[in-house]
């Protein structure tokens, strides 16, 4: 069975976000909450909007440009 979330790449991606966000934070004038906020909602717009394009004609998951199950 296939997981839905995968434990270590999510740990890995907070772990650049915050990482990230007190970079920015620190150098920056910049509030690390506000910051860290803001790099989590980018992760997830850029997963969904990957995960889109994967599944249209010719994405990764649908190389052969065939009808997929959402354009139907």
């Amino acid at each position: 069975m296939k997981k839905f979330i995968d434990i270590k790449m999510l740990l890995l991606m907070l772990v650049a976000g915050v990482l990230i966000a007190f970079g920015v934070s620190y150098f920056t004038q910049f509030s690390f909450g506000l910051t860290l906020g803001s790099i989590i909602l980018v992760f997830l717009v850029n997963g969904l909007i990957a995960a889109w394009e994967d599944e249209h004609h010719g994405g990764f998951n649908n190389p052969n440009q065939t009808d997929s199950k959402d354009d139907k």
